[in-house]
């Protein structure tokens, strides 16, 4: 959502941003696709602010009766500013950041820290005390604490049976992929006693992966 606590504080502040706002808003009122209609009501709610600050800050009108008169107008008009904005300004294709500039807006962020290619690899430990199961516990080599650095989905498991080492991932055939630790690898009861061989990789939420990890055994309980 955008933010919409821009407007100036200051009362002085504020008036000057008011006069600066509609002039550019009226001169451009067309361009931007809004009608005149639409505007009215806010116009009206200018005219009452700016003649009730006038005769607030005039030493020889200014009483308790006109502050509050002046106040009550004040918010009102900021009110309806905030939904005026909200409802034709902020998402109008039609008004440019050089408009909102020149409008006093704030002009939304639309670049994105960008996502990183991973330059780690994960460290895991194999639990096997599950009969058939194979539990893969998986966070990354520098951190103790963080399981996955910024940017990174998840981690692909490349896994495969093999009564020799292995020194190759490409020579490891199956592969699966978790986004969060521990991994979970179920085997038939034949396959009890085999040597399965695990290495893993990180990869990015764009698909783009990072160094692979030392290629460790276990056996199937």
């Amino acid at each position: 959502m955008p933010n919409f606590d821009f407007l100036p504080r200051k009362e002085a502040e504020f008036y000057a941003w008011v006069i600066v706002f509609f002039t550019y808003l009226l001169a451009n009122l067309s361009r931007f696709g809004i009608s005149s209609s639409v505007i009215s009501p806010l116009t009206s709610l200018r005219d009452d602010f700016m003649t009730k600050y006038n005769v607030a800050i005039e030493p020889s009108t200014r009483t308790k009766a006109t502050v509050l008169a002046k106040n009550n107008a004040m918010n009102a008009l900021k009110n309806g500013l905030r939904a005026f904005i909200r409802e034709y300004l902020s998402f109008n294709h039609l008004v440019t950041d050089v408009d909102k500039d020149n409008l006093g807006l704030p002009i939304r962020k639309t670049s994105h820290t960008p996502i990183p290619i991973p330059t780690t690899y994960p460290w895991f430990m194999v639990d096997s005390s599950i009969i058939r199961v194979l539990i893969i516990h998986f966070r990354d080599i520098l951190s103790e604490y963080r399981a996955k650095s910024f940017g990174v989905h998840g981690a692909e498991i490349k896994w495969g049976f093999s009564d020799t080492l292995i020194i190759n991932p490409d020579d490891l055939p199956h592969s699966s992929f978790d986004t969060r630790s521990p991994f979970r690898l179920e085997f038939k009861g034949e396959e009890r006693g085999k040597t399965v061989w695990f290495c893993l990789w990180w990869e990015n939420t764009r698909g783009e992966k990072g160094p692979w990890s030392e290629i460790v055994s276990a056996i199937v309980p």
